[in-house]
């Protein structure tokens, strides 16, 4: 399964280049977790933290960008877990523009899973282990190259 999230550009996201600056999409990637959390788990990602103690800090980052988004894209996050470890979760984000389904980024984050009260590695709890198992992917990298507009 696919979990997907829609994101319009804001004019806040975008540089003086009249795109988007792409630190951005890291917030785009973690808003698409805080949503799969509400959505998905049914427990918005803040209760996960405050009250189940459990945290998934971004540990590594891949991304590759293939074309610029500029304000009013309205983006489609399809996120995926493509590796589940014991106490890691790699997180997949494919980007496409809604409008002509062009692919806009691929990145995958790879989180810890830390008791938020030691800041150290815990076991993956075995009922977010089963859901994200469900969205798990073994799909290979899109391999698109840059392009340049």
């Amino acid at each position: 399964m696919i979990f997907e999230f829609e994101k319009k550009v804001r004019f806040g996201e975008i540089d003086e280049a009249g795109i988007v600056y792409f630190p951005r999409f890291f917030n785009f990637y973690h808003l698409a977790m805080e949503e799969f959390f509400e959505q998905v788990v049914g427990v918005p990602y803040a209760e996960v933290i405050k009250k189940w103690k459990v945290g998934f800090p971004t540990v590594h980052v891949e991304t590759d960008f293939f074309r610029p988004v500029v304000y009013g894209d309205v983006l489609v996050i399809a996120m995926t877990f493509p590796k589940l470890g014991h106490s890691s979760v790699r997180m997949r984000y494919r980007t496409r523009r809604k409008s002509d389904d062009s692919a806009m980024a691929d990145a995958q984050l790879t989180t810890a899973c830390v008791d938020m009260t030691t800041f150290r590695a815990r076991k993956i709890p075995e009922n977010l282990r089963e859901i994200f198992e469900r969205y798990a992917s073994d799909e290979p990298p899109s391999g698109e190259e840059l392009v340049v507009r």
